[in-house]
Protein backbone atom coordinates (compact mmCIF):
# COMPACT_ATOMS: atom_id res chain seq x y z
CA UNK A 1 0.00 0.00 0.00
CA UNK A 2 1.68 3.34 -0.77
CA UNK A 3 0.09 6.79 -0.09
CA UNK A 4 1.04 9.47 -2.22
CA UNK A 5 2.03 12.80 -0.88
CA UNK A 6 -0.49 14.89 -1.67
CA UNK A 7 -0.55 16.60 -4.81
CA UNK A 8 -2.46 20.01 -5.19
CA UNK A 9 -4.35 18.89 -8.28
CA UNK A 10 -7.04 17.81 -5.49
CA UNK A 11 -8.08 21.27 -4.94
CA UNK A 12 -9.23 21.64 -8.68
CA UNK A 13 -10.57 18.02 -8.82
CA UNK A 14 -12.77 18.98 -5.58
CA UNK A 15 -13.95 22.29 -7.47
CA UNK A 16 -14.64 20.28 -10.43
CA UNK A 17 -16.69 17.93 -8.54
CA UNK A 18 -18.46 20.94 -7.07
CA UNK A 19 -19.13 22.48 -10.27
CA UNK A 20 -20.13 19.24 -12.28
CA UNK A 21 -23.09 17.78 -9.36
CA UNK A 22 -24.68 21.26 -9.64
CA UNK A 23 -24.64 20.95 -13.69
CA UNK A 24 -26.31 18.15 -12.29
CA UNK A 25 -28.40 19.04 -9.92
CA UNK A 26 -29.63 22.20 -12.00
CA UNK A 27 -30.33 19.93 -14.83
CA UNK A 28 -32.27 17.43 -12.70
CA UNK A 29 -34.32 20.74 -11.63
CA UNK A 30 -35.56 22.21 -14.44
CA UNK A 31 -36.45 18.73 -15.53
CA UNK A 32 -38.78 17.95 -12.82
CA UNK A 33 -40.08 21.08 -12.93
CA UNK A 34 -41.00 20.49 -16.59
CA UNK A 35 -45.17 20.10 -16.77
CA UNK A 36 -44.46 16.53 -18.73
CA UNK A 37 -41.17 14.55 -18.12
CA UNK A 38 -40.09 11.42 -18.87
CA UNK A 39 -36.49 9.33 -17.77
CA UNK A 40 -35.38 9.33 -21.67
CA UNK A 41 -35.49 13.22 -21.40
CA UNK A 42 -32.03 14.74 -22.16
CA UNK A 43 -32.02 16.70 -19.18
CA UNK A 44 -32.49 13.94 -16.92
CA UNK A 45 -29.79 11.22 -18.68
CA UNK A 46 -27.55 14.00 -18.64
CA UNK A 47 -27.91 14.69 -15.00
CA UNK A 48 -27.38 11.67 -14.19
CA UNK A 49 -24.37 11.25 -16.30
CA UNK A 50 -22.79 14.52 -14.60
CA UNK A 51 -23.33 12.74 -10.96
CA UNK A 52 -21.74 9.97 -11.98
CA UNK A 53 -18.82 12.13 -13.21
CA UNK A 54 -18.41 13.63 -10.52
CA UNK A 55 -18.47 10.52 -8.21
CA UNK A 56 -15.76 9.90 -10.80
CA UNK A 57 -14.08 12.94 -9.67
CA UNK A 58 -14.16 12.43 -6.20
CA UNK A 59 -12.16 8.87 -6.58
CA UNK A 60 -9.58 11.19 -8.09
CA UNK A 61 -9.60 14.04 -5.65
CA UNK A 62 -8.82 11.13 -2.99
CA UNK A 63 -5.85 9.28 -4.44
CA UNK A 64 -4.26 13.36 -5.28
CA UNK A 65 -5.06 14.65 -1.66
CA UNK A 66 -3.51 11.50 -0.31
CA UNK A 67 -6.55 9.95 1.75
CA UNK A 68 -6.57 6.52 -0.45
CA UNK A 69 -4.19 4.55 -1.65
CA UNK A 70 -3.09 3.90 -4.99
CA UNK A 71 -5.21 0.58 -5.18
CA UNK A 72 -6.06 -1.21 -8.38
CA UNK A 73 -9.43 -1.75 -7.41
CA UNK A 74 -10.31 1.80 -6.36
CA UNK A 75 -9.12 2.79 -9.59
CA UNK A 76 -11.78 0.45 -11.42
CA UNK A 77 -14.35 1.89 -9.38
CA UNK A 78 -12.92 5.67 -10.34
CA UNK A 79 -13.30 4.45 -13.94
CA UNK A 80 -16.71 2.39 -13.55
CA UNK A 81 -18.11 5.59 -12.62
CA UNK A 82 -16.76 7.61 -15.70
CA UNK A 83 -17.76 5.02 -17.93
CA UNK A 84 -21.17 4.29 -16.37
CA UNK A 85 -21.31 8.60 -17.44
CA UNK A 86 -20.30 8.16 -20.85
CA UNK A 87 -22.95 5.23 -21.07
CA UNK A 88 -25.65 7.52 -20.00
CA UNK A 89 -24.44 10.42 -22.76
CA UNK A 90 -23.95 7.09 -25.22
CA UNK A 91 -28.18 6.23 -24.73
CA UNK A 92 -29.26 9.94 -24.61
CA UNK A 93 -27.67 9.96 -28.62
CA UNK A 94 -29.48 6.31 -28.86
CA UNK A 95 -33.19 8.22 -27.88
CA UNK A 96 -32.77 10.77 -30.37
CA UNK A 97 -31.65 8.24 -33.34
CA UNK A 98 -33.57 5.18 -32.56
CA UNK A 99 -37.18 7.00 -31.65
CA UNK A 100 -38.93 3.76 -34.34
CA UNK A 101 -36.24 0.86 -32.93
CA UNK A 102 -36.34 1.69 -29.32
CA UNK A 103 -35.18 -2.14 -28.96
CA UNK A 104 -32.19 -2.29 -31.03
CA UNK A 105 -31.03 0.81 -29.54
CA UNK A 106 -30.94 -0.20 -25.93
CA UNK A 107 -29.30 -3.67 -27.06
CA UNK A 108 -26.91 -1.70 -28.25
CA UNK A 109 -26.09 0.03 -24.92
CA UNK A 110 -26.40 -3.30 -23.16
CA UNK A 111 -23.99 -4.85 -25.65
CA UNK A 112 -21.53 -1.83 -25.18
CA UNK A 113 -22.26 -1.51 -21.13
CA UNK A 114 -21.37 -5.28 -20.94
CA UNK A 115 -18.01 -5.08 -22.86
CA UNK A 116 -16.74 -1.64 -20.99
CA UNK A 117 -17.08 -3.99 -17.73
CA UNK A 118 -15.73 -6.93 -18.98
CA UNK A 119 -12.76 -4.48 -20.05
CA UNK A 120 -12.53 -2.80 -16.98
CA UNK A 121 -12.46 -6.09 -14.72
CA UNK A 122 -10.01 -7.59 -16.57
CA UNK A 123 -7.36 -4.71 -16.24
CA UNK A 124 -4.76 -6.40 -14.11
CA UNK A 125 -3.08 -2.55 -13.82
CA UNK A 126 -3.92 0.58 -13.15
CA UNK A 127 -2.15 1.56 -16.65
CA UNK A 128 -4.82 -1.07 -18.48
CA UNK A 129 -7.64 0.23 -16.73
CA UNK A 130 -6.90 3.34 -18.71
CA UNK A 131 -6.14 1.83 -22.31
CA UNK A 132 -8.56 -0.17 -21.97
CA UNK A 133 -11.34 2.47 -20.86
CA UNK A 134 -9.55 4.72 -23.68
CA UNK A 135 -11.52 3.05 -27.24
CA UNK A 136 -14.99 3.61 -24.93
CA UNK A 137 -14.87 7.27 -24.07
CA UNK A 138 -13.66 7.64 -27.79
CA UNK A 139 -16.73 6.11 -28.82
CA UNK A 140 -18.89 8.18 -26.56
CA UNK A 141 -17.45 11.47 -27.38
CA UNK A 142 -17.72 10.67 -30.90
CA UNK A 143 -21.25 10.00 -30.64
CA UNK A 144 -21.88 12.79 -28.88
CA UNK A 145 -20.55 15.15 -31.23
CA UNK A 146 -22.41 13.75 -34.25
CA UNK A 147 -25.18 13.49 -32.87
CA UNK A 148 -25.73 17.33 -31.65
CA UNK A 149 -23.82 18.20 -34.76
CA UNK A 150 -25.92 16.88 -37.11
CA UNK A 151 -28.75 17.42 -35.05
CA UNK A 152 -28.48 21.11 -34.88
CA UNK A 153 -27.23 21.45 -38.55
CA UNK A 154 -30.77 19.92 -39.44
CA UNK A 155 -32.36 21.85 -36.92
CA UNK A 156 -33.55 19.26 -34.82
CA UNK A 157 -33.86 18.94 -31.04
CA UNK A 158 -35.44 22.84 -30.53
CA UNK A 159 -34.93 22.51 -26.78
CA UNK A 160 -31.37 22.21 -26.69
CA UNK A 161 -28.34 23.85 -28.35
CA UNK A 162 -26.76 21.25 -30.63
CA UNK A 163 -23.75 23.10 -31.34
CA UNK A 164 -22.83 24.78 -27.96
CA UNK A 165 -23.10 20.64 -26.91
CA UNK A 166 -20.81 19.68 -29.20
CA UNK A 167 -18.38 22.86 -28.64
CA UNK A 168 -18.20 21.61 -25.06
CA UNK A 169 -18.66 17.92 -25.86
CA UNK A 170 -15.50 18.73 -27.54
CA UNK A 171 -13.26 20.60 -25.43
CA UNK A 172 -13.75 17.78 -22.55
CA UNK A 173 -12.74 15.44 -25.27
CA UNK A 174 -9.49 17.35 -25.45
CA UNK A 175 -9.19 17.43 -21.80
CA UNK A 176 -9.99 13.82 -21.52
CA UNK A 177 -6.81 12.98 -23.58
CA UNK A 178 -4.22 14.97 -22.83
CA UNK A 179 -4.83 13.69 -19.13
CA UNK A 180 -1.99 11.05 -19.60
CA UNK A 181 0.26 13.48 -21.73
CA UNK A 182 -0.09 16.59 -19.11
CA UNK A 183 0.55 14.03 -16.20
CA UNK A 184 3.90 13.65 -17.35
CA UNK A 185 4.52 17.10 -17.76
CA UNK A 186 3.43 17.47 -14.31
CA UNK A 187 0.39 19.65 -15.57
CA UNK A 188 -2.50 17.63 -15.52
CA UNK A 189 -4.33 20.51 -13.60
CA UNK A 190 -4.51 21.84 -17.12
CA UNK A 191 -5.99 19.08 -18.79
CA UNK A 192 -8.91 19.02 -15.69
CA UNK A 193 -8.95 22.69 -16.21
CA UNK A 194 -10.09 22.31 -20.30
CA UNK A 195 -12.34 19.20 -19.30
CA UNK A 196 -13.94 21.49 -16.98
CA UNK A 197 -14.23 24.17 -19.45
CA UNK A 198 -16.02 21.56 -22.03
CA UNK A 199 -18.54 20.15 -19.13
CA UNK A 200 -20.16 23.71 -18.40
CA UNK A 201 -20.02 24.90 -21.95
CA UNK A 202 -21.87 21.16 -22.62
CA UNK A 203 -24.80 21.80 -19.44
CA UNK A 204 -25.00 25.20 -20.65
CA UNK A 205 -25.77 23.94 -24.56
CA UNK A 206 -28.74 21.71 -22.42
CA UNK A 207 -30.17 25.16 -21.14
CA UNK A 208 -29.69 27.20 -24.17
CA UNK A 209 -32.10 27.06 -27.19
CA UNK A 210 -31.40 27.68 -30.49
CA UNK A 211 -32.40 30.22 -33.09
CA UNK A 212 -34.46 27.88 -34.94
CA UNK A 213 -36.85 26.45 -31.67
CA UNK A 214 -38.14 29.84 -32.50
CA UNK A 215 -39.12 29.82 -36.19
Amino acid sequence: MVFPSPDPIWIVEILKVIVIATCGGFLLYRWQKAERHFFTDLPFLFACAFFLLAAGEAVDATFHSGIATYELIFFQFRALFIGLGIIFILYATVTVWFVERRLLGNLLIVLFTVLFFIAIILATTMELVRLYAMPFLLVGYICLLATFLIAYLLKRLPDVHGLVICIGGAIGMVGQFLKTPLEGLGIMWVSELIDLLGIIILALGLVIKPGYSKA
